[in-house]
Protein backbone atom coordinates (compact mmCIF):
# COMPACT_ATOMS: atom_id res chain seq x y z
CA UNK A 1 0.00 0.00 0.00
CA UNK A 2 1.25 3.12 -0.32
CA UNK A 3 3.19 5.06 1.92
CA UNK A 4 1.72 8.86 2.67
CA UNK A 5 3.87 11.54 4.54
CA UNK A 6 1.65 14.74 6.31
CA UNK A 7 3.95 18.03 7.10
CA UNK A 8 2.69 20.28 9.52
CA UNK A 9 4.17 23.01 12.14
CA UNK A 10 2.90 21.05 15.23
CA UNK A 11 -0.20 18.61 16.46
CA UNK A 12 -1.21 21.13 18.79
CA UNK A 13 -4.82 21.90 19.53
CA UNK A 14 -6.31 23.68 16.32
CA UNK A 15 -8.78 23.16 13.78
CA UNK A 16 -5.69 22.00 11.23
CA UNK A 17 -4.37 19.83 13.41
CA UNK A 18 -7.66 17.63 14.30
CA UNK A 19 -8.37 17.35 10.73
CA UNK A 20 -5.19 16.06 9.72
CA UNK A 21 -5.54 13.41 12.56
CA UNK A 22 -9.04 12.54 11.64
CA UNK A 23 -7.28 12.32 7.83
CA UNK A 24 -4.64 10.30 9.11
CA UNK A 25 -6.46 7.87 11.11
CA UNK A 26 -8.84 6.87 8.08
CA UNK A 27 -6.15 6.39 5.72
CA UNK A 28 -4.38 4.09 8.18
CA UNK A 29 -8.05 2.44 8.55
CA UNK A 30 -7.78 1.94 4.87
CA UNK A 31 -4.18 0.18 4.58
CA UNK A 32 -1.95 3.16 4.06
CA UNK A 33 0.95 3.42 5.65
CA UNK A 34 1.31 6.62 7.31
CA UNK A 35 3.68 9.31 8.29
CA UNK A 36 3.21 12.46 10.59
CA UNK A 37 6.21 14.90 10.40
CA UNK A 38 6.50 18.12 12.36
CA UNK A 39 8.83 20.69 13.28
CA UNK A 40 7.41 23.07 15.93
CA UNK A 41 8.66 21.93 19.38
CA UNK A 42 4.85 21.82 21.25
CA UNK A 43 3.83 18.60 22.50
CA UNK A 44 1.14 16.67 20.68
CA UNK A 45 -2.45 17.55 21.99
CA UNK A 46 -4.64 15.20 19.95
CA UNK A 47 -3.89 11.61 20.35
CA UNK A 48 -4.19 9.06 16.77
CA UNK A 49 -4.15 5.65 15.48
CA UNK A 50 -0.54 4.13 17.15
CA UNK A 51 0.42 2.83 13.79
CA UNK A 52 1.52 5.92 12.34
CA UNK A 53 4.88 7.10 12.18
CA UNK A 54 5.77 9.92 13.94
CA UNK A 55 8.49 11.92 13.18
CA UNK A 56 9.97 15.30 14.71
CA UNK A 57 12.51 17.13 12.82
CA UNK A 58 14.73 19.33 14.09
CA UNK A 59 13.67 19.37 18.48
CA UNK A 60 14.43 22.20 20.51
CA UNK A 61 16.69 23.37 17.40
CA UNK A 62 16.77 26.98 16.35
CA UNK A 63 14.99 28.14 12.87
CA UNK A 64 18.36 27.87 11.04
CA UNK A 65 18.95 24.41 11.75
CA UNK A 66 15.03 23.40 11.73
CA UNK A 67 14.78 24.95 7.92
CA UNK A 68 18.10 22.71 6.72
CA UNK A 69 16.60 19.99 8.23
CA UNK A 70 13.44 20.16 6.61
CA UNK A 71 14.90 20.73 3.29
CA UNK A 72 16.91 17.74 3.34
CA UNK A 73 14.08 15.26 5.08
CA UNK A 74 11.83 16.45 2.15
CA UNK A 75 14.85 15.77 -0.67
CA UNK A 76 15.07 12.42 0.86
CA UNK A 77 11.80 10.75 2.34
CA UNK A 78 10.14 7.79 0.79
CA UNK A 79 6.58 8.55 0.14
CA UNK A 80 4.24 7.93 -2.58
CA UNK A 81 2.33 11.30 -1.57
CA UNK A 82 3.33 14.37 0.23
CA UNK A 83 0.04 16.07 2.18
CA UNK A 84 1.06 19.48 3.51
CA UNK A 85 -1.25 21.23 5.77
CA UNK A 86 -1.07 24.99 5.27
CA UNK A 87 1.22 27.91 3.19
CA UNK A 88 3.49 28.51 5.69
CA UNK A 89 4.29 24.57 5.54
CA UNK A 90 4.29 24.91 1.96
CA UNK A 91 6.92 27.31 1.80
CA UNK A 92 9.53 25.28 4.12
CA UNK A 93 9.17 22.18 2.48
CA UNK A 94 8.86 23.22 -1.21
CA UNK A 95 12.18 23.75 -1.47
CA UNK A 96 13.13 20.20 -1.06
CA UNK A 97 10.13 18.73 -2.90
CA UNK A 98 10.99 20.85 -5.98
CA UNK A 99 14.55 18.53 -6.37
CA UNK A 100 11.94 15.67 -7.24
CA UNK A 101 10.32 16.09 -10.01
CA UNK A 102 9.05 12.80 -10.03
CA UNK A 103 5.58 11.80 -11.20
CA UNK A 104 5.64 8.78 -8.68
CA UNK A 105 5.57 11.64 -5.86
CA UNK A 106 2.77 13.36 -5.66
CA UNK A 107 2.01 16.38 -3.61
CA UNK A 108 -1.23 17.60 -2.07
CA UNK A 109 -1.18 21.57 -0.49
CA UNK A 110 -3.87 22.51 1.94
CA UNK A 111 -5.55 25.74 1.83
CA UNK A 112 -6.42 26.26 5.72
CA UNK A 113 -7.40 29.61 6.12
CA UNK A 114 -9.35 32.08 3.84
CA UNK A 115 -7.44 34.68 2.14
CA UNK A 116 -8.68 38.35 2.15
CA UNK A 117 -7.40 41.86 1.17
CA UNK A 118 -3.84 42.48 -0.67
CA UNK A 119 -1.78 38.96 -1.31
CA UNK A 120 1.18 38.96 0.58
CA UNK A 121 4.07 38.67 -0.44
CA UNK A 122 5.00 35.61 0.55
CA UNK A 123 1.31 34.11 -0.47
CA UNK A 124 2.35 35.09 -4.21
CA UNK A 125 5.42 32.96 -3.97
CA UNK A 126 3.24 29.96 -2.92
CA UNK A 127 0.56 30.74 -5.77
CA UNK A 128 3.36 31.48 -8.48
CA UNK A 129 6.35 29.65 -7.31
CA UNK A 130 5.91 26.39 -5.02
CA UNK A 131 2.36 25.76 -6.27
CA UNK A 132 3.70 24.89 -9.60
CA UNK A 133 5.25 21.76 -7.92
CA UNK A 134 1.68 20.94 -6.55
CA UNK A 135 -0.68 18.40 -8.46
CA UNK A 136 -3.50 19.15 -6.25
CA UNK A 137 -4.56 22.15 -4.23
CA UNK A 138 -6.84 22.00 -1.35
CA UNK A 139 -8.75 24.35 0.20
CA UNK A 140 -10.98 23.06 3.36
CA UNK A 141 -13.53 26.65 2.17
CA UNK A 142 -15.32 27.31 -1.25
CA UNK A 143 -14.63 30.80 0.07
CA UNK A 144 -10.85 29.98 -0.48
CA UNK A 145 -11.29 28.02 -4.18
CA UNK A 146 -13.10 31.25 -5.05
CA UNK A 147 -10.49 33.45 -4.12
CA UNK A 148 -7.70 30.90 -5.61
CA UNK A 149 -9.55 30.91 -8.98
CA UNK A 150 -9.91 34.85 -9.17
CA UNK A 151 -6.56 35.56 -8.15
CA UNK A 152 -4.25 32.69 -9.66
CA UNK A 153 -6.93 31.09 -12.68
CA UNK A 154 -3.83 29.02 -13.92
CA UNK A 155 -4.27 26.98 -10.84
CA UNK A 156 -8.11 26.21 -11.22
CA UNK A 157 -7.81 22.95 -12.35
CA UNK A 158 -5.58 21.33 -9.75
CA UNK A 159 -7.64 22.97 -6.95
CA UNK A 160 -10.33 21.34 -5.24
CA UNK A 161 -12.54 21.96 -2.28
CA UNK A 162 -12.62 19.11 0.89
CA UNK A 163 -14.56 20.74 3.81
CA UNK A 164 -13.51 19.90 7.19
CA UNK A 165 -14.57 16.54 8.72
CA UNK A 166 -16.89 16.79 11.96
CA UNK A 167 -17.72 13.73 14.16
CA UNK A 168 -21.32 13.28 14.35
CA UNK A 169 -20.88 10.49 16.92
CA UNK A 170 -18.40 12.28 19.13
CA UNK A 171 -20.19 15.64 18.87
CA UNK A 172 -24.26 14.87 20.16
CA UNK A 173 -26.97 16.71 20.24
CA UNK A 174 -27.86 16.93 23.74
CA UNK A 175 -31.27 19.19 25.44
CA UNK A 176 -30.47 22.60 26.17
CA UNK A 177 -28.88 23.16 29.82
CA UNK A 178 -32.06 24.02 32.60
CA UNK A 179 -31.82 27.37 34.30
CA UNK A 180 -33.28 30.96 33.94
CA UNK A 181 -29.70 32.23 33.10
CA UNK A 182 -28.96 31.70 29.07
CA UNK A 183 -25.26 30.79 28.84
CA UNK A 184 -23.14 31.15 25.34
CA UNK A 185 -20.18 29.82 24.86
CA UNK A 186 -17.25 31.00 22.79
CA UNK A 187 -14.71 28.38 21.07
CA UNK A 188 -11.49 30.58 19.90
CA UNK A 189 -8.34 31.45 20.64
CA UNK A 190 -7.17 34.98 22.04
CA UNK A 191 -5.81 36.98 18.80
CA UNK A 192 -7.29 39.48 16.26
CA UNK A 193 -8.78 37.55 14.49
CA UNK A 194 -11.20 36.25 16.49
CA UNK A 195 -12.12 40.18 17.04
CA UNK A 196 -12.00 39.69 20.64
CA UNK A 197 -12.18 43.64 21.58
CA UNK A 198 -15.02 44.43 19.16
CA UNK A 199 -16.92 41.42 21.01
CA UNK A 200 -16.40 43.01 24.18
CA UNK A 201 -18.12 46.35 22.72
CA UNK A 202 -20.56 44.61 22.13
CA UNK A 203 -21.58 42.35 25.13
CA UNK A 204 -21.65 45.96 27.13
CA UNK A 205 -23.90 47.16 24.50
CA UNK A 206 -26.57 44.20 25.11
CA UNK A 207 -25.76 44.63 28.62
CA UNK A 208 -27.09 48.20 28.59
CA UNK A 209 -30.17 46.73 26.31
CA UNK A 210 -31.44 43.90 27.71
CA UNK A 211 -32.79 42.34 31.78
CA UNK A 212 -32.66 39.13 30.13
CA UNK A 213 -29.77 36.95 32.73
CA UNK A 214 -26.96 35.60 30.89
CA UNK A 215 -23.51 34.88 31.02
CA UNK A 216 -20.75 34.46 28.10
CA UNK A 217 -17.78 31.94 28.88
CA UNK A 218 -14.65 32.43 26.21
CA UNK A 219 -12.61 29.59 26.41
CA UNK A 220 -8.75 30.47 24.52
CA UNK A 221 -4.95 30.02 24.71
CA UNK A 222 -3.92 32.45 28.09
CA UNK A 223 -0.47 31.46 27.32
CA UNK A 224 1.80 31.55 24.51
CA UNK A 225 5.06 30.35 23.38
CA UNK A 226 6.47 33.50 25.37
CA UNK A 227 4.28 33.74 28.37
CA UNK A 228 1.27 35.22 28.94
CA UNK A 229 -1.24 36.06 25.89
CA UNK A 230 -1.25 39.98 25.04
CA UNK A 231 -4.45 39.40 23.58
CA UNK A 232 -6.13 38.07 26.10
CA UNK A 233 -5.01 40.45 28.46
CA UNK A 234 -6.15 42.87 26.49
CA UNK A 235 -9.67 41.31 26.19
CA UNK A 236 -9.37 40.67 30.13
CA UNK A 237 -8.57 44.82 30.77
CA UNK A 238 -11.50 45.83 28.63
CA UNK A 239 -14.32 43.52 30.32
CA UNK A 240 -13.08 45.19 33.71
CA UNK A 241 -12.78 48.59 32.50
CA UNK A 242 -16.50 47.93 30.71
CA UNK A 243 -17.64 46.84 33.84
CA UNK A 244 -19.14 43.57 33.09
CA UNK A 245 -17.32 40.99 34.64
CA UNK A 246 -20.54 39.21 35.91
CA UNK A 247 -21.37 38.90 31.97
CA UNK A 248 -18.49 37.64 30.41
CA UNK A 249 -15.61 35.13 31.48
CA UNK A 250 -12.33 34.07 30.09
CA UNK A 251 -11.02 30.85 30.36
CA UNK A 252 -8.26 28.66 28.90
CA UNK A 253 -8.66 26.11 26.44
CA UNK A 254 -10.44 23.48 27.39
CA UNK A 255 -9.92 19.49 25.34
CA UNK A 256 -13.24 17.60 25.57
CA UNK A 257 -15.31 20.61 23.73
CA UNK A 258 -18.05 18.09 23.23
CA UNK A 259 -18.56 17.87 26.60
CA UNK A 260 -18.47 21.26 27.63
CA UNK A 261 -20.97 22.21 24.63
CA UNK A 262 -23.54 20.70 26.13
CA UNK A 263 -23.21 23.03 29.12
CA UNK A 264 -24.41 26.12 26.37
CA UNK A 265 -28.14 27.17 24.81
CA UNK A 266 -25.92 28.35 22.17
CA UNK A 267 -22.23 29.18 20.77
CA UNK A 268 -20.97 32.60 19.24
CA UNK A 269 -18.15 33.08 16.87
CA UNK A 270 -17.28 36.52 15.97
CA UNK A 271 -14.11 36.07 14.13
CA UNK A 272 -13.32 38.71 11.10
CA UNK A 273 -12.40 35.50 8.56
CA UNK A 274 -12.17 31.68 9.23
CA UNK A 275 -11.98 29.28 6.75
CA UNK A 276 -14.00 26.11 7.27
CA UNK A 277 -14.56 26.72 11.27
CA UNK A 278 -14.29 23.87 13.61
CA UNK A 279 -15.86 25.55 16.29
CA UNK A 280 -19.08 26.36 14.03
CA UNK A 281 -19.43 23.10 12.87
CA UNK A 282 -18.79 21.37 16.70
CA UNK A 283 -21.68 23.64 17.53
CA UNK A 284 -24.05 22.44 14.83
CA UNK A 285 -23.22 18.32 15.25
CA UNK A 286 -23.84 18.84 19.33
CA UNK A 287 -27.64 20.56 17.98
CA UNK A 288 -27.30 24.13 19.48
CA UNK A 289 -28.25 27.93 17.98
CA UNK A 290 -24.81 30.00 17.16
CA UNK A 291 -24.68 33.24 16.48
CA UNK A 292 -21.57 33.94 14.06
CA UNK A 293 -20.12 36.65 11.80
CA UNK A 294 -20.97 36.27 8.07
CA UNK A 295 -17.16 35.39 6.82
CA UNK A 296 -16.38 32.72 4.78
CA UNK A 297 -18.77 29.82 4.56
CA UNK A 298 -20.18 30.35 7.33
CA UNK A 299 -23.47 31.11 6.05
CA UNK A 300 -23.27 27.24 4.79
CA UNK A 301 -23.38 25.79 8.12
CA UNK A 302 -25.38 28.95 9.72
CA UNK A 303 -29.09 29.97 8.15
CA UNK A 304 -30.18 33.26 9.39
CA UNK A 305 -33.29 32.87 11.37
CA UNK A 306 -33.56 29.49 10.80
CA UNK A 307 -30.77 27.72 13.43
CA UNK A 308 -28.67 31.21 14.17
CA UNK A 309 -27.80 34.48 13.48
CA UNK A 310 -25.27 36.11 11.11
CA UNK A 311 -23.74 39.38 11.77
CA UNK A 312 -20.96 41.82 10.12
CA UNK A 313 -18.19 41.36 12.57
CA UNK A 314 -16.77 44.51 11.87
CA UNK A 315 -20.22 46.24 12.93
CA UNK A 316 -20.19 46.15 17.07
CA UNK A 317 -24.04 47.35 16.88
CA UNK A 318 -25.16 44.45 14.46
CA UNK A 319 -23.34 41.70 16.42
CA UNK A 320 -25.19 43.11 19.56
CA UNK A 321 -28.30 43.26 17.91
CA UNK A 322 -27.67 39.49 16.93
CA UNK A 323 -26.80 38.36 20.36
CA UNK A 324 -30.29 40.43 21.55
CA UNK A 325 -32.45 38.65 19.03
CA UNK A 326 -31.34 35.37 20.71
CA UNK A 327 -32.12 36.12 24.33
CA UNK A 328 -34.72 37.67 23.29
CA UNK A 329 -36.11 33.63 22.29
CA UNK A 330 -38.18 31.61 23.95
CA UNK A 331 -36.90 28.56 24.95
CA UNK A 332 -38.89 26.32 22.37
CA UNK A 333 -37.70 29.10 20.18
CA UNK A 334 -33.84 28.20 20.98
CA UNK A 335 -34.53 24.22 21.49
CA UNK A 336 -35.76 24.76 17.62
CA UNK A 337 -32.85 26.76 16.38
CA UNK A 338 -30.80 23.40 17.88
CA UNK A 339 -33.14 20.60 16.28
CA UNK A 340 -32.28 22.83 12.63
CA UNK A 341 -28.74 22.95 13.90
CA UNK A 342 -28.10 19.11 13.75
CA UNK A 343 -30.36 18.66 10.39
CA UNK A 344 -27.21 20.51 8.74
CA UNK A 345 -25.25 19.13 10.04
CA UNK A 346 -26.08 15.47 9.33
CA UNK A 347 -26.32 16.53 5.85
CA UNK A 348 -22.90 18.15 5.40
CA UNK A 349 -20.50 15.99 7.45
CA UNK A 350 -19.86 11.93 6.47
CA UNK A 351 -16.64 10.91 7.23
CA UNK A 352 -16.26 8.14 4.61
CA UNK A 353 -16.95 11.05 2.27
CA UNK A 354 -14.20 13.42 4.09
CA UNK A 355 -11.58 10.19 3.24
CA UNK A 356 -12.44 9.08 0.17
CA UNK A 357 -12.20 12.64 -1.34
CA UNK A 358 -8.26 12.29 -0.89
CA UNK A 359 -8.00 9.20 -1.47
CA UNK A 360 -9.36 10.34 -5.28
CA UNK A 361 -6.72 12.63 -5.14
CA UNK A 362 -3.82 10.33 -3.62
CA UNK A 363 -4.52 7.45 -6.48
CA UNK A 364 -5.40 9.71 -9.46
Amino acid sequence: MKKIVFFINTLSSGGAEHQLVFLANGLVDKGYEVTVTTFGDDEDYYSYNQKIHRVRLAPKKNSILKLLCIWRYFTKVKADCVIIFGQRESRLCMPGLMFRRSKNLKVICGERNTSFGKPSRQERAVMNLWYRRANYIVPNSRSQYDYIRDSYPRLSSKTFVITNYTDLSIYQAKPLPAGDVIRIGVFGRYNSQKNCLRFVDAVAEVVKRTNVPFTIDWYGNKQIKNGVNPMYEQMRDRVVSLGIQDYISLNNHIKNVAEAMAQYDAMCLPSLWEGFSNSLSEAICCGRPVIVSDVADNSVMVHNGENGFLFDPKDTEAMASSILKFLSLSREERQSMGIASRKIAEQLFDYSIFVSEYINLIEA
